[in-house]
């Protein structure tokens, strides 16, 4: 009788600071993904390019578009080489771990915009939102206590990070190399 009563007092002490020290967790997301003013997800960054002239930036964003994405007239919804700003849109293939495998899971779209000036651009990816039926804008896996969190959203949000980081990278260094683009030999 005396150990009944004195495991239910320890539980009764143990259990609350357990569950308090639970709360006191950071699950928050936020720090996995860059967020604007106003809570959305953005990158966006200004890159100088020594001795390059507006036209030049915007002629070698176009060849790194059509080195980078399978069919690069569909991607781009505005080239305008006289304001020079290229914007579009593109998705990205999210996975899941399966039994140690990594399979195909769900599709996640985004805008990016591209800005060219004397010797700099910009670039902004932003509204990216996981393809449904209905518009459902990644924001909404950013907080644990929301009805929409799910634990596999954490490396979903990786995935998302890892995959812009990549594609930056890839767009930075294309921009920076000096040169002209290859033409092509027919």
């Amino acid at each position: 009788m005396k150990n009944a009563m004195f495991f239910t007092i320890l539980v009764w002490i143990v259990f609350p600071l357990f569950s308090k020290a639970q709360e006191n967790q950071d699950t928050s997301l936020t720090g996995i993904v860059p967020l604007d003013s106003e809570g959305k997800i953005v990158w966006q960054a200004v890159t100088e390019v020594k001795d390059a002239g507006k036209d030049s930036l915007y002629v070698k964003a176009i060849a790194w578009i059509n080195k980078q994405f399978p069919n690069p007239s569909s991607v781009t919804t505005t080239r305008s080489p006289e304001t020079g700003l290229i914007e579009g849109s593109y998705s990205i293939r999210l996975t899941d771990d399966y039994k140690g495998t990594r399979v195909p899971s769900k599709v996640v779209t985004y805008r990016f915009k591209l800005e060219f000036k004397e010797g700099r651009f910009r670039y902004t990816f932003t509204d990216f939102n996981l393809k449904t039926t209905s518009r459902y804008p990644l924001e909404r896996w950013l907080e644990p206590s929301g009805p929409y969190y799910d634990p596999k959203n954490r490396d979903y949000l990786l995935q998302v990070r890892s995959y812009m980081e990549e594609l930056i990278k890839s767009l930075t260094e294309f921009m920076i190399k000096p040169g002209k683009p290859a033409e092509e030999d027919w």
